[in-house]
Order: structure tokens, then C-alpha cells, then sequence
């Protein structure tokens, strides 16, 4: 054997030995069908699947999927499968073939992303961002390979291959160029409801995701925030603004401030103050309310599902809002019998904004408490954020930014101490459980809450550790009741704190909106603390 060749295999045995080192480290698996790839070795083509996946997998950090994946040949289109095979493992099924690696990168970075998404079924309103987010997954994987492969191809004869990558995602971002000079904001209000009714229109998708590469490129440490993605109430039908609000906070506040940059690249803002206010929108569109003198009501806007828009000082009543004062920036067809203001049918709102509430006397002006905020779910399904201040036998005391919210006690089913326990992998385990408590390390005692020391300590009682103090931080969550989520009958009430309410009454008092949620249990909350009414949408 020459020694031409000898330097040849030591170099391929050095590269397989580093693909198998690599391979050691990853915690997820590639395991390909046999037949139907035509004139391409398997070796070959997990090679560059595991090149794909790994140009992401690479930034998850301490957050590995560790996931068995299943790769068949199919002729219809690449898709990711909700339902496992009898192994567990997550079925792909990609629609290429030959030595065509562009084709097979492309399509396993996109339905890889699906994977670390941790894509579930549910309300497909929201879909085409993360169908757009595995559209950049395949850009943002290319353009690594181009990089990578450069010099450390799966193959040292690989390495030519680079510029032919580069062409590839070269062409794919042409065709993903924005139209007119646009930016994503605007796009984005041009085809927000286009977007909503096709999630897989690969053109809309490109766009967005090609708006999007740069974060992504730049950041690439907040690549474990779409692991979060699908968490909480993402599939449920909730607005853009609200999914993105719900992604926040499901995920690790490390992420925040560049989910926050997310969304103002498609012109929402998060969690508004007064002093800002999207570019061509009305101030009071996304502002929270100022507080004005005590006894001057709550005044805002009412828009009716007619189109129709009135503005003046707002009470609520059973199953109907009165606007007093009002303004209509669409007058109604007939004028009201009453001059005083105008009453609006609760099943004829639309959605609600507040752009100013009374003080209210007693409301607490005491520094927040150093802990963390906690998520309160009711038993119909409402979400409660905010600092836990009191636990005792008739109620549990709820602390925002605002003020104080009271919740009576028999309306708690679940204390989310940790965010994600609630929504995460011991959903249904909390949903099936006697009452109790989850403590950090898995373990799961049956219990009864009993009260919160002025410390913190949370106070439980069992039949086998009689009355124990258990420090807040080592507690996952606790169960006090079974949870059924069901609709609203009227509103949907999101907080600045992050609360989502299901509302089948609302009532105003002065500053405060008391509120029947769907569990029957009354709250009553500052009208401050509301960012937005939405009436409840049962299609």
C-alpha cells in the first residue's frame, strides 16, 4: 500500500471517528428506512441528514431533544407525523431521493425543526409562524453546511460540495425577497388573515422566514426558546399577539428579550405602556390605561362585532356594556332612545380597550414582594398570574403590578410554582392526581394545603407526614382540585400581568371589573391591570 493511500484512509478514519464522537453527544437519533433512496448509499445520507440537524442542534445548549426519529422515503411531500410508530419513535418522511443532498438538508432541517418544537395538534391558527420558523430552520441549516463543509465535510471529498450549497440557499433567498420593499410589519398586515387560513403557503412562509434568519443567525443561543413554542395555550385560538405573549412566558426569561424582538419585528408590542404606540395605530390600541382621579369611572372604547366603534365612560353590566358620552366613529343605523349613552348587548361586543380607570382608594402602594411570579389556574380553565402574597382556608391573595387580586379558594385547582410544570410533561399526571404537591425532584405526595407563613413556606398536611412547612422554591406545583377547561360565555380577559380570564360576566365598580369566571366563582381585579376584552369566538 502506498503511502499516498495510507495518508488518504487515515484522514477518512479521522473523519468517521469525529462523526462518531459527534454522534455520541447528540440526544436524539437518525434511523432510516432501507429501500427506496435509489442511487445513494444510507451511510451517505444520514451523513448529511445528521449535518442538517446538527447546524441547530448544535446551539440547544443544557436543552437536548432527545428523540428517536424514523426517516422513510415518501413521493407526496416531506411532513412530520403526529402519530408515532409502535417504537415511539417520530416519523419523517422526506420526498427526495438519488444524491440530492440540497433536497435532503432542506427538507430534514424543516420537519427537524417541527421535532424541536415540539409540534402537537390543536387550533391551526397560528401555525404558519412555525411553519415560517421551520422554513428559516432550512435556511439557517444551509448556509451553516456552506459554512462548515468548507473545511469539515462528512467526507474529505465532500468539501467541493460547499459552493453548491451556497448556490442553493442562494436561489432559495431570491425567491424569499420581501415584494415592494416591504418590511415584515407590513406584510405581515397585508396577509394576517391570509396567513391564518393557509399555515403552509410556502411563499408566505419563505418571506416571513427569511425576515426572521438574521435574529436567528445573530443569536443563535435563542434557538431552545422555539421548545417552548407550543407550550400553555398555543394551540388554542388565540390571537398572534396573544401566541406570542403565551411563548413568552412559557419560556425561560433568558429568551424574553429576543422573543420580545420578535414581535416588534411583526409590529406588536408585547406588553405595552403609554408611552409607546404602534406606528399607524391609535395610541390607545395597545396602551395600558392611565389612572385617573377617583369617581371618574373607566372610560374606553367598544368595538361592536358591525364594525361600529363607540367611545366614552364604560360600565359594565349583566350581559350588556354601557357607553355614556359616546362618540360612534361609525354611527349606528338608528340613534339610541336613550341620549344618556347607548347599552350594547354583550353578544354584540367585539372587543373592548380601556384608555383610562379611576384611582382606587385603598389600592396598595407597598414595594412587590421578592418572589417569583407564580401561574394560578382555575378550575374552568382561567390563568392567574402574579406574585402569591397569602394562602389561608378561604381564599389564596394574588399580587400584580396593579394591586391585589383576591381568589376564593374553592375556585383553584392547580399553583403552577415553576413555569411549564402545569403545561408540561406532568399535565395529565396533575390532571388525574388526588390533591397534593410536586416537589422538585419528581416526587408527587397526596396532601392538603393548608395556609403560606409570612416567610413563604407553604404549610400542606398528609395522613403520612402530619403538618409540613415546605420552602416555595421546592415545589414544583400544587394540586387542589381537578381542572375542565370549558368556554367562556361572554368575554375573554387578558391582563398585563399575563392573565387570561374566561369570563361569563363582567360587572364595574368604580376602578374595579368584577368578574363571574367560567368556573363560577366571582374575582374582582383592577380595571388597570386589563390590556384587552375579546369577546368569546365558539366557532
Amino acid at each position: 500500500m502506498g503511502k499516498q493511500t495510507i495518508f488518504t484512509l487515515l484522514i477518512i478514519l479521522a473523519s468517521l471517528a469525529s462523526s462518531a464522537a459527534q454522534g455520541n453527544t447528540r440526544g436524539y437519533s437518525i434511523h432510516l428506512e432501507k429501500n427506496g433512496w435509489g442511487q445513494a448509499s444510507l451511510n451517505d445520507i444520514k451523513a448529511v441528514l445528521h449535518s442538517s440537524c446538527d447546524s441547530i442542534y448544535r446551539h440547544f445548549g443544557d436543552l437536548k431533544e432527545k428523540e428517536d426519529i424514523y426517516v422513510r422515503r415518501n413521493k407526496t411531500g416531506p411532513i412530520a407525523l403526529f402519530k408515532r410508530n409502535l417504537r415511539g419513535q417520530v416519523i419523517i418522511e422526506l420526498n427526495t431521493g438519488d444524491r440530492f443532498w440540497c433536497q435532503y438538508a432542506y427538507q430534514m432541517a424543516h420537519e427537524f425543526c417541527h421535532v424541536i418544537c415540539r409540534f402537537r395538534p390543536g387550533s391551526q391558527r397560528n401555525l404558519w409562524f412555525e411553519e415560517s420558523l421551520c422554513e428559516l430552520a432550512s435556511m439557517f441549516s444551509l448556509r451553516a453546511m456552506a459554512r462548515d463543509w468548507k473545511t469539515n465535510a462528512p467526507y474529505p471529498n465532500w468539501k467541493s460540495y460547499s459552493k453548491a450549497i451556497h448556490e442553493y440557499v442562494g436561489d432559495l433567498e431570491k425567491q424569499h425577497t420581501m415584494p415592494d420593499g416591504m418590511d415584515l410589519a407590513q406584510f405581515y398586515r397585508k396577509n394576517a388573515d391570509a396567513l391564518s387560513s393557509n399555515p403552509t403557503n410556502r411563499p408566505a412562509n419563505g418571506r416571513v422566514a427569511l425576515a426572521l434568519l438574521t435574529c436567528f443567525e445573530t443569536n443563535p443561543e435563542h434557538w431552545p426558546a422555539v421548545a417552548y413554542l407550543n407550550s400553555g395555550e398555543a394551540k388554542t385560538d388565540i390571537s398572534f399577539a396573544n401566541y406570542l405573549r403565551n411563548w413568552n412566558e412559557q419560556a425561560p426569561r433568558k429568551h424574553s428579550i429576543f422573543i420580545h424582538s420578535i414581535a416588534r419585528k411583526f409590529g406588536i408590542d408585547l406588553y405595552p405602556d403609554t408611552s409607546k404606540a404602534l406606528p399607524d395605530q391609535k395610541p390607545q390600541d395597545f396602551s395600558k390605561p392611565a389612572i385617573t382621579a377617583t369617581g371618574s369611572g373607566i372610560e374606553g372604547s367598544v368595538t361592536l362585532a358591525s364594525g361600529n366603534q363607540l367611545t366614552g365612560r364604560l360600565k359594565f353590566e349583566p350581559g350588556a356594556i354601557r357607553v355614556s358620552g359616546s362618540n360612534s366613529e361609525t354611527l349606528p343605523a338608528e340613534k339610541p332612545a336613550n341620549t344618556d349613552g347607548q347599552s350594547c348587548a354583550s353578544k354584540d361586543v367585539k372587543s373592548v380597550r380601556f384608555t383610562s380607570v379611576e384611582a382606587i382608594p385603598d389600592a396598595t402602594t407597598e414595594k412587590l414582594p421578592p418572589s417569583r411570579n407564580r401561574k394560578i389556574w382555575l378550575k374552568g380553565g382561567s390563568l392567574m398570574v402574579g406574585k402569591i402574597t397569602g394562602i389561608n382556608s378561604k381564599s389564596i391573595t394574588l399580587h400584580s403590578a396593579t394591586g391585589i387580586t383576591v381568589l376564593p379558594r374553592p375556585a383553584v385547582a392547580i399553583i403552577d410554582m415553576r413555569s411549564g410544570t402545569a403545561e408540561g410533561e406532568w399535565k395529565l399526571m396533575l390532571q388525574k392526581t388526588p390533591p397534593g404537591y410536586l416537589l422538585a425532584n419528581n416526587t408527587y405526595i397526596e396532601a392538603k394545603l393548608e395556609e403560606m407563613t409570612p416567610s413563604g413556606e407553604i404549610v400542606t398536611w398528609s395522613s403520612i407526614f402530619g403538618n409540613q412547612k415546605i420552602a416555595p422554591g421546592k415545589v414544583q406545583a400544587l394540586k387542589l382540585a381537578n381542572m375542565e377547561k370549558v368556554p367562556p360565555k361572554e368575554f375573554v380577559i387578558t391582563t398585563l400581568s399575563g392573565s387570561i380570564i374566561l369570563a361569563d360576566s363582567i360587572i364595574s365598580k368604580g376602578g374595579r371589573l368584577v368578574i363571574r369566571d367560567n368556573s363560577r366563582y366571582f374575582l374582582s381585579i383592577q380595571a388597570s391591570e386589563v390590556l384587552e376584552i375579546l369577546r368569546h369566538d365558539p366557532s
